[in-house]
């Protein structure tokens, strides 16, 4: 039986791979950063104001990891369909 690394070569590229693993990763820190915010993810001891702040921020960093990855292979299709 072929490995599953030669089937995933068959079909997908290792840009690609990357890609999906960077929004993959940044979509986790999209939702670790909600669960933060909501007080899951954190011991009760830290203060509210702290785990919301490190919530939001997480959150942003997620969204703009997300778009930057999105956006610029979007950006990238379209300059090679201009061509």
């Amino acid at each position: 039986m072929p490995s599953p690394f030669l089937l995933i070569g068959c079909w997908m590229n290792f840009n690609d791979v990357v890609r999906y693993v960077i929004l993959a990763l940044s979509s986790a820190a999209i939702i670790a950063g909600i669960l933060i915010t909501i007080g899951m993810l954190v011991p009760t001891n830290i203060p509210s104001q702290f785990r919301i702040i490190v919530g939001i921020l997480l959150m942003l960093y997620g969204g703009y990891r997300f778009s930057i990855v999105y956006f610029r292979r979007n950006m990238q299709r379209d300059h090679e369909n201009h061509r």
